[in-house]
């Protein structure tokens, strides 16, 4: 009997000739691959346009991105600052755990070409994604799939919406350089060792080390090479083939710790670093399994929780069930996409934000790079699983699964456009997410203006999670703003009682303090966070103002032309000058400061008041008022400007209107020693005398050595018939400096 000889069954998915190893037949030549499918590059570039092309218009959404674009645009805005970028962390402060030059550099250059506005940096992202997607296109075209296969899964790679927030969100900029720059260097690996290619080796160890500058996880490239090298170049090559990988692997990382170096690090707890959280974070290695091959319930702050990590598990196990069925059960290509995710994975899950508490447990852009090993396990498991009968439903289900893939994204997308959107959403599905109040109150009493709204998110960020410090310094602000500052105050001490050591807790309640004219207090906390961060925002125009308040003009004067340096553009800054020439006695170079500030920023409402102060000092009541009356329109729980328009109105007889004015100031803030001096003084002339000794008295309590007190105290003590008490305190007055006092008591204290 006759056997008919069996047909050869063709591989949809594979180049070359198919043994257990996977031997590394050549890909097919440009002439036999269809025109069509030579355009394939084209293609993905334009399918990711096409879905992301909104993502350019987006605002930022206050996680991250605000406090590194916006807050420190006066060291990104300033091309000259690109070195900072090799002494400072990701986030442009002089101490820090995490290093990444070049994501800044690119940052920089962003702003260079665009200036403060997202639209360049939005862009980038976008040009990056493509770019990284080419490189996992190339990655797979490089490990000898066939060009139609590989088209598919890239474009399901570059559509699936677990990457959205890598896209979107401008702070991943460092996970996009660090795959595209990982993704080259192994390739070149691959390609410098099969052609012996020195130069290939050179460019791949250049690769290597700008990933090392993008993000510290690019340390696990040459890890990632050496599996290969196992794998699938171990029975065609000598291990001592890899001696000069060897060397340049080190050279690479040598001169990336020296650069590492110049940067002192921030010392980590073993909660935040270590062993502790790498077993915390063991979720994340099912649920980013779940999120990849079981593309749904996805958050926007994800935090563990049992459905996605059930998810994971099915997922996993389906994938092993799939790998086990294949006829080749030892797939080294599959091993090798299992070690690229758990290599690439296990550093990531080495650190735990702190974050973690109250706001996300990770997050979806960190698994950007680890997932290339998933893809790398999906087109192998279709290429051995499928047969050549199959491959019209391999090509229908691929085409599926990417249309799904990218209408959950174009979804996804929407809620980066600004953080309204972002946050109420992110509410919804992660409602234990305390962080997500805190954010969008945030954005409610800054960018919208609405203090009660914001109000309410902090309270309710608190309520979810009572030692949030930040949400407490947030609300302390609001507290603040609404002119409560006893509210305020008590917000701000828990504050300071949970996170002693935070900087923003520092600088919020500096602020506090110098908005309470408590400027010794202000300046210690100032000190402290300078010593900490010299490149904290607007740190040394925050110094130099209180030290101007306290008369030490010649240091306020030095920091203020620090702060100058750093950003010619900070309204702060000049405000602060300006009160070290007016106590120095230079009114018109004062003037001249705050004017600008005032052009600067026109909703700036200090210097205003501070102007308003030259004014009224130099006779000018009806400037001065006027600007008094700027001041409090801008900012209507200013306790100063009521305070000195007060003082105007005093001196303009129209007592009734100054009491009015001074009676709000205390309201406001009831420890202004200023305030109950000023309207003892009001109190004398409507001869309030008892209510007015009482003004004096919570002034001196106050402020013990203020020499206008203890003279109107004792106009207050001398038309209530005591004399005696009067004389006191003119004479304590007088040795103050007081030469009304002095006249005063010649005539009637003798």
């Amino acid at each position: 009997m006759r056997h008919k000889p069996k047909r050869e069954r063709k591989n949809f998915f594979r180049t070359g000739k198919q043994t257990e190893s996977v031997k590394h037949s050549l890909p097919a030549t440009t002439s036999e691959v269809p025109l069509w499918l030579r355009l394939s590059p084209l293609y993905l570039v334009v399918a990711i346009a096409a879905l992301y092309f909104k993502v350019v218009s987006f605002d930022l959404i206050h996680f991250d991105d605000t406090e590194l674009l916006r807050n420190r645009y006066f060291i990104i805005g300033d091309i000259s600052n690109i070195k900072l970028a090799f002494t400072t962390d990701a986030f442009l402060g002089t101490s820090g755990s995490f290093y990444r030059p070049l994501q800044t550099i690119s940052i920089m250059l962003d702003a260079f070409i665009g200036g403060p506005g997202p639209f360049v940096f939005h862009l980038t992202n976008l040009i990056l994604h493509i770019i990284g997607t080419l490189c996992v296109y190339w990655l797979l075209i490089t490990l000898q799939y066939k060009r139609l296969p590989v088209l598919l899964i890239s474009l399901i790679y570059a559509a699936h919406p677990l990457f959205v927030s890598t896209v979107a969100w401008i702070p991943t900029r460092g996970d996009l350089l660090l795959t595209i720059f990982s993704v080259l260097s192994f390739i070149l690996f691959i390609r410098s060792f099969k052609s012996n290619s020195y130069v290939l080796l050179i460019l791949h160890d250049v690769a290597f080390f700008l990933a090392l500058l993008s993000k510290e996880t690019a340390v696990v490239v040459p890890v990632l090479c050496l599996i290969y090298y196992y794998f699938e170049l171990r029975r065609d090559f000598s291990w001592r083939r890899l001696y000069p990988y060897l060397a340049v692997w080190v050279i690479g990382a040598a001169a990336w710790y020296y650069l590492r170096s110049l940067l002192p690090s921030a010392e980590l707890s073993g909660a935040v670093f270590g062993l502790k959280p790498f077993i915390q974070n063991m979720q994340m290695i099912p649920e980013t399994l779940g999120k990849y091959f079981l593309p749904i319930h996805f958050s926007l702050i994800p935090q563990y929780n049992q459905i996605d990590t059930l998810l994971g598990l099915a997922a996993g196990i389906g994938v092993g069930i799939l790998a086990a069925r294949s006829k080749n059960r030892t797939n080294k290509r599959i091993l090798l996409g299992a070690l690229w995710f758990l290599v690439c994975t296990a550093p990531v899950m080495m650190f735990r934000n702190s974050d973690a508490q109250y706001g996300f447990d990770y997050l979806y852009h960190r698994s950007y790079i680890t997932s290339i090993g998933l893809t790398i396990i999906t087109i192998e498991l279709a290429a051995r699983m499928w047969k050549q009968k199959f491959i019209r439903h391999i090509q229908i289900g691929a085409v599926v699964v990417l249309v799904y893939c990218a209408v959950v994204a174009f979804r996804e997308l929407y809620y980066y456009a600004d953080p309204e959107k972002f946050y109420t959403e992110a509410m919804e599905r992660s409602p234990g997410s305390a962080l997500c109040y805190n954010n969008r109150g945030v954005y409610y009493g800054f960018d919208k203006k609405d203090k009660e709204a914001a109000l309410k998110d902090f309270t309710k960020a608190l309520q979810i999670f009572p030692r949030f410090a930040l949400a407490m310094c947030n609300r302390g602000l609001t507290y603040g703003n609404l002119g409560k500052y006893v509210e305020a105050k008590a917000d701000y001490e828990a504050a300071a009682a949970v996170s002693p050591n935070d900087a923003n807790v520092i600088v919020r309640l500096g602020d506090f303090r110098y908005l309470t004219n408590d400027f010794a207090a202000a300046l210690q906390d100032y000190s402290r966070l300078l010593a900490a961060n010299k490149l904290y925002p607007r740190i040394f125009s925050k110094k130099a103002g209180a030290e101007a308040m306290l008369g030490q003009v010649q240091q306020a004067l030095i920091d203020a032309q620090e702060a100058l340096r750093l950003d010619p553009k900070d309204e702060e800054a000049y405000n602060s000058r300006g009160l070290a020439k007016r106590a120095k006695g230079e009114l018109g170079g004062a003037i001249e400061d705050f004017n600008k500030a005032i052009d600067i920023k026109e909703d700036y409402s200090r210097p205003y008041n501070n102007r308003g102060v030259v004014y009224f000092s130099q006779g000018s009541l009806e400037q001065a008022l006027g600007d008094f009356d700027k001041a409090i329109n801008m900012d209507t729980a200013y306790a100063d400007a009521y305070s000195n328009r007060g003082s105007v109105k005093h001196r303009l007889n129209r007592p009734q209107e100054a009491l009015t004015d001074l009676d709000v100031a205390l309201r406001i803030n009831p420890s202004f020693a200023d305030a109950y001096q000023n309207r003892g003084v009001v109190r004398n002339v409507l001869t309030m005398f008892g209510d007015a000794l009482t003004d004096f008295n919570e002034a001196l309590r106050i402020k013990p050595t203020m020499t206008e007190a203890y003279f109107g105290r004792g106009i207050s003590k001398f038309y209530l018939q005591d004399r005696p008490g009067a004389c006191k305190d003119w004479k304590e007055a007088k040795a103050l400096g007081s030469q009304d006092a002095g006249d005063l008591s010649a005539q009637y204290c003798r």
